[in-house]
């Protein structure tokens, strides 16, 4: 019968690191921890000027902001309401309008 499988605890390969011409101080060390998500900061940003130039051009910007939104251009989302069935016929019912159903009368009875 023939031995089959991986051998018999002999390494069938082996190399020698200095063969190759590689030293073990010049292996990279282990790293320990993961990288930093983001590099060193070079230069560090200019601080925001303030005096009463720059105040009065924030105030400007946030009362136009303001006014921009109260005008009745300004499109929002409308507020869904629970249990707003309005976009569906009177025949269909939601998951959520049984769910919700279900619970007050299971709330009804504790």
């Amino acid at each position: 019968m023939a031995a089959k499988g991986r051998g018999r605890g002999i390494a069938a390969f082996t190399f020698n690191i200095e063969a190759l011409g590689i030293s073990r101080a010049s292996l990279p060390e282990a790293t320990l921890g993961p990288k930093p998500l983001f590099p060193d900061v070079e230069y560090k940003p200019v601080p925001l000027s303030s005096g009463e130039d720059e105040e009065y051009m924030l105030g400007l910007k946030q009362e136009m902001r303001c006014t921009m939104k109260r005008l009745p251009f300004n499109v929002t989302k409308p507020e869904e309401k629970a249990g707003d069935r309005t976009a569906f016929p009177s025949s269909v019912n939601t998951f959520t309008f049984i769910y919700l159903a279900d619970a007050s009368v299971q709330s009804d009875f504790q």
